[in-house]
């Protein structure tokens, strides 16, 4: 992270002294952010699961076609 915030710190500088474009910095920064944005995440397995459980519910009212009609109709 702290190399990461020097980075961009050092891409300031580079900008303000006229040493590169806008567009060049905005692209840099853009990937510095990125990657600062990917530290630290945390992967929960209830995200999995809710993707399993959406699947599972999907199936099942494809296979029913009257409850589907049904919570169209009334819900």
């Amino acid at each position: 992270m702290q190399k990461l915030l020097h980075t961009q710190s050092l891409l300031d500088i580079q900008l303000q002294s006229g040493k590169i474009e806008k567009d060049s910095y905005d692209s840099r920064s853009k990937k510095i952010k990125d990657a600062m944005d990917k530290l630290g995440g945390y992967k929960m397995l209830s995200k999995y699961g809710d993707n399993l459980l959406k699947y599972n519910q999907m199936k099942g009212m494809g296979f029913n076609v009257i409850a589907g009609g049904v919570n169209l109709t009334t819900g």
